[in-house]
């Protein structure tokens, strides 16, 4: 700060150098982050480290889900950094735009100066194409977006992309998947025919975590279809010998529904080489609420080998 003030440019390197070599902490991070050069060449010239200082407060904080009071107490600008980022573990993309509503409430007392922070920083940090479908709905009562058309854009670009994995795309949206503890469904109705395709991709990382027995389930997101609320849950099966993982396990659930019907289901998994869809399962069966339906090895392939990254159901992670 004496060297900008000063402009002893000789001193801004040595200062910069010393910054980059030294060991972070949260405090020199936020520091670094937070402070704002008069001289566009010191702004310049303090990109690496402010990049270092993003990536040291990523990683740190980089369990959302376990460190959310942690997190309510950094400034905007460690905020900025931390929820650019797709490596960020949370429930769900959900959850980000709760988190920062809660964030951006505690932080400014003045109602309008929520609604500044908030519509014009924080919520280009949101994915908005990969919220549910219930949160995308309440979003557009959202009292802290007070410009509605932009509401109604974002809300109908998200849409656009859920239903048919649009090509077209908004420029400034970052379109890739956190690591999310639940996992989002892109729907695809096939008309004219009653039938719904409901696509998720599992990264191998979900896979490491369900070895775990305290992380043996993965969950998507609910999605509707025909009067049903349903989810489909992913669960490792335990081998009762030794107590390992032994296979993976795919069930269709309902959470909610108007009335029981047959449903016709099929379960398909993309795999190698061509990438095409392989059926493996498939029943025909009446759902009721906390029903669920499906089968303990869908791949009929031990646990070990589909950590294996040659494994035929891995494309692209």
């Amino acid at each position: 700060m004496a060297a900008d003030k000063f402009e002893v440019n000789q001193a801004m390197k040595q200062s910069i150098e010393f910054m980059l070599e030294s060991e972070l902490n949260l405090e020199a991070a936020v520091l670094y982050l937070e402070f704002s050069p008069a001289n566009a060449t010191v702004a310049q010239a303090l990109a690496p480290v402010r990049a270092a200082s993003g990536r040291f407060l990523t990683q740190m904080f980089k369990n959302v889900f376990s460190h959310k009071d942690d997190l309510l107490e950094l400034p905007l600008s460690a905020i900025l950094e931390i929820f650019r980022s797709s490596d960020l573990i949370v429930p769900n993309e959900d959850y980000v735009y709760l988190f920062l509503v809660d964030w951006v409430k505690k932080k400014y007392e003045d109602e309008h100066m929520r609604c500044t922070v908030f519509s014009k920083a924080l919520v280009f940090l949101i994915r908005f194409m990969h919220m549910t479908i219930d949160r995308l709905m309440a979003f557009s009562n959202c009292p802290l977006m007070p410009n509605k058309v932009d509401v109604k854009s974002i809300i109908s670009s998200a849409f656009l992309f859920k239903i048919n994995c649009s090509t077209v795309k908004v420029a400034h949206w970052n379109y890739a998947q956190r690591n999310y503890l639940i996992r989002p469904v892109i729907l695809t109705n096939l008309l004219p025919y009653n039938e719904l395709l409901a696509y998720f991709d599992l990264p191998l990382a979900d896979f490491a975590r369900m070895s775990n027995p305290a992380w043996r389930s993965t969950y998507t997101e609910v999605f509707a279809y025909g009067g049903y609320r349903l989810f489909v849950q992913c669960q490792t099966t335990i081998d009762a010998v030794s107590n390992a993982p032994s296979a993976f396990g795919m069930f269709l659930c309902a959470q909610k529904s108007t009335q029981p019907e047959v449903l016709s289901v099929a379960f398909s998994v993309r795999r190698k080489p061509g990438g095409g869809y392989v059926d493996k399962f498939s029943f025909d069966s009446p759902f009721l609420p906390d029903n669920k339906f499906g089968v303990a090895d869908l791949l009929l392939t031990p646990w070990a080998e589909l950590l294996d990254e040659n494994n035929l159901f891995l494309i692209n992670g």
